[in-house]
């Protein structure tokens, strides 16, 4: 079984050395890592040259977002014969037997998630549900399922911070979307996923994040902007459902009326109100024209 780990890395160096250090720690063998370098100017690139590994990858390429580096990552595995893709960004870090707990369960689904937690051990949500109907995610049992003794939950979303997916399923849903740039491009991976194989999240497997649960706001303008302007993208793959025109209409309805619900709020809670508030307006306006790619 050949497993690639695919790393994207972008003006994180030191969150980039936690990584690659816990995966020399982990507890199963991998046979390659790849870390897809966005342009990084922080000296990642000299860092990774320094580096003396057998089996690592490193591919340079211009800033194409978290979605552009999975892209290439994900290709470059599949091309080179993985038998087993392990996604992650460059700031999660799994534990020392995160691999080791995955793999236990490849008879059982081919796209399994790790649970997460943040840096101040509160957990991420993740047992989320995707309804196409209206593209609305949400998680209903949110831990519940493991704090009650369950070992796994069934998804249908996707999350680069850990997916493990196999070739087969790759093969059936092609690469990651490199035209979100980031923000909604696991999500949808995940949802296609569903279609060939039943994604899950399970408990034994866990990954740390960097970030902590007291940073507010969680996201930055940025991905607000990315969030919002990607929802035609997320549409697309949607309408592969055979959705009626209804269907895709009142989608879009929740879009906007969900829009101006965030835009409140901004105004209402968050600082650099100006600034939140103007890549939501932003991202509709290029939702609507369909920008693709590094726009911000």
């Amino acid at each position: 079984m050949k497993i690639f780990v695919v790393v994207v890395t972008y003006n994180r160096l030191n969150c980039l050395k936690k990584v690659v250090a816990a995966l020399g720690r982990q507890t199963s063998r991998f046979e390659q890592l790849v870390i897809v370098n966005n342009s990084s100017a922080d000296g990642t690139d000299i860092w990774l040259k320094s580096l003396v590994m057998d089996n690592l990858i490193v591919l340079n390429q211009a800033n194409l977002g978290g979605a552009g580096g999975f892209s290439t990552g994900v290709k470059y595995a599949y091309e080179n014969g993985a038998d087993w893709i392990w996604m992650m960004d460059d700031d999660v870090y799994p534990n020392a037997d995160c691999l080791e707990n995955i793999l236990k369960w490849t008879s059982i689904s081919e796209c399994i998630h790790p649970i997460r937690f943040t840096s101040d051990n509160k957990y991420v949500e993740s047992e989320s549900y995707l309804y196409p109907k209206l593209y609305h995610v949400y998680s209903p049992t949110n831990y519940k399922s493991f704090s009650n003794g369950k070992s796994f939950v069934p998804i249908n979303v996707g999350c680069f911070e850990g997916m493990f997916i196999s070739r087969r399923v790759v093969s059936k849903i092609g690469f990651p979307d490199s035209r979100f740039f980031i923000g909604g491009d696991d999500v949808v991976y995940g949802y296609a996923a569903s279609f060939y194989t039943n994604p899950i999240l399970i408990a034994s497997a866990k990954m740390i994040r960097e970030r902590s649960s007291e940073v507010y706001p969680p996201i930055s303008p940025m991905y607000l902007y990315y969030q919002t302007r990607n929802f035609y993208l997320i549409n697309e793959y949607l309408v592969e459902c055979n959705d009626s025109n209804f269907d895709i209409f009142i989608r879009y309805v929740v879009y906007i009326c969900r829009s101006v619900l965030f835009l409140l709020r901004v105004l209402l809670k968050y600082p650099n109100k100006i600034k939140f508030s103007v890549s939501i307006f932003r991202g509709v306006c290029d939702c609507f024209v369909k920008k693709v790619g590094s726009t911000y």
